[in-house]
């Protein structure tokens, strides 16, 4: 068993592998009982990426700019976060009132009183909602945002223009 996985480290230090020889290697691997034996012979057919030597990069440079805070204590980023931060307790909701509509082909636009411009993904043939109507939005799943009118009713789904 050590001597097969002497052999393929050796053969893939040298380079002489390809695919077929690979895919031999690999179901010989599949082949070994010991757990641990096998895991050496699967890293030493197809190597842990962590183990390839990758390009050296600079780290990213961080952003400094602090979110201003609107209405309600709500960040004026809401809805533009990137899909991998998640929204803090302070940013669960969107409270605002409706200052515009807009009945446009791609969705109705709805400007806030806080100067955001949300857009509805889904389509609605009369206004969702009034000027002068209170809204509220929420966080939904995979990163998408649903609002409401105050007033009750159904939630359409949003996402933020500006």
């Amino acid at each position: 068993m050590i001597r097969i996985c002497c052999g393929l480290a050796a053969a893939l230090l040298m380079g002489f592998w390809t695919p077929a020889a690979r895919a031999a290697d690999a179901s010989r691997c599949a082949q070994i009982a010991d757990s641990q034996a096998r895991l050496i012979c699967y890293d030493a057919v197809y190597p842990p990426k962590a183990a390839m030597a990758a390009p050296a990069m600079p780290p990213p440079t961080p952003v400094a700019a602090a979110p201003a805070v609107a209405k309600g204590g709500v960040s004026t980023l809401f809805g533009l976060l990137p899909k991998k931060d998640k929204p803090k307790k302070a940013d669960t909701s969107l409270h605002a009132v409706v200052t515009e509509v807009q009945m446009r082909a791609a969705g109705q636009l709805i400007t806030l009183d806080n100067g955001q411009v949300w857009q509805l993904t889904e389509y609605q043939r009369d206004a969702f909602v009034k000027a002068d109507e209170g809204v509220v939005i929420d966080p939904a799943s995979l990163g998408s945002f649903l609002m409401s009118a105050e007033r009750g009713g159904l939630s359409v789904r949003v996402k933020r223009v500006r």
